[in-house]
């Protein structure tokens, strides 16, 4: 029994395999096959198989890359930031200061400072802060 293999080098994700599965079914309802670059067809031989009754292996899941520590995004000058902190949305901006120094010689030349509304705080606020200057009086 001959079987018919596709082979690519390139590393496909669960989408397109399902894609790939389905252009082979018409393929072989048709008779052509058309294949992208890449992608080449090989025949291999096989004396005798048995089909094994048995669960099929799960894919290995990729983890999702880690959420960056800080984002901000602003549609345009006028509109209100949208502040995401290790991927998730922080509500209730009250102030939200970040800057970068450059051309400098301090060790920590990135600060964050964000105060948000948290009713469940005993301020009735929180903040998220790193390297914050302290001046003193």
């Amino acid at each position: 029994m001959k079987i018919l293999v596709v082979k690519t080098d390139v590393p496909l994700d669960r989408g397109a395999k399902e894609k790939m599965r389905i252009e082979i079914e018409k393929a072989i309802k048709t008779g052509i096959v058309i294949l992208d670059g890449g992608m080449d067809l090989a025949t291999i031989e096989v004396e005798d198989f048995t089909i094994v009754n048995e669960p099929p292996v799960e894919e290995k899941a990729i983890l999702p890359a880690a959420a960056p520590l800080l984002q901000i995004e602003l549609d345009d000058i006028n509109s209100a930031p949208r502040v995401f902190y290790k991927g998730e949305q922080i509500e209730e901006i009250i102030n939200a200061d970040f800057s970068y120094v450059t051309n400098t010689e301090l060790m920590n030349p990135t600060h964050i400072d964000i105060e948000y509304m948290d009713k469940d705080s005993k301020c009735g606020t929180k903040a998220i802060v790193y390297n914050r200057f302290l001046v003193e009086g």
